[in-house]
């Protein structure tokens, strides 16, 4: 018999030693995540702690106390005014309610552009510090 057919019939079809390890590396992966999602929300928060007290600025901002020191490089981001950006390329054409056009320019590229067309845009940009990446360092440590 099939195991639908036992199932049918109200038996639980025998696990064999595969179906067994495979119930077992489930368990400890959701053990592992369960683990790993309680040691990320305390890690964040924790950073976020440490970000609050280091100027939040594009680039590497140093903090030093006692023996340790701590290293938050935050890059930079384009935040582009999406109204804006329309007014300034003179976009008309006319569109669905329901359809939605975002405009932007990747920093590569905008950093490219004459000097022109990067005034043209300026209007429109905002730079915003990106995500911080936080180094801490033990100054009596060997290095």
């Amino acid at each position: 018999m099939s195991d639908a057919e036992l199932r049918e019939w109200g038996v639980k079809p025998a696990l064999t030693s595969e179906d067994l390890q495979f119930i077992a590396d489930v368990r400890e992966l959701r053990d592992v995540q369960e683990k790993y999602n309680v040691f990320k929300d305390k890690l964040d928060r924790i950073a976020t702690k440490v970000c609050s007290h280091i100027p939040e600025e594009i680039g590497e901002q140093i903090k030093e106390v006692g023996d340790v020191r701590v290293i938050v490089t935050r890059g930079e981001r384009f935040d582009w005014d999406q109204d804006l950006m329309a007014q300034l390329l003179n976009d008309m054409d006319a569109l669905p309610d329901h359809v939605k056009k975002r405009y932007t320019v990747e920093k590569r590229r905008y950093e490219k552009l004459p000097p022109e067309d990067q005034q043209l845009l300026m209007p429109a940009l905002t730079r915003k510090a990106g995500p911080a990446k936080i180094v801490v360092e033990d100054k009596h440590a060997n290095v």
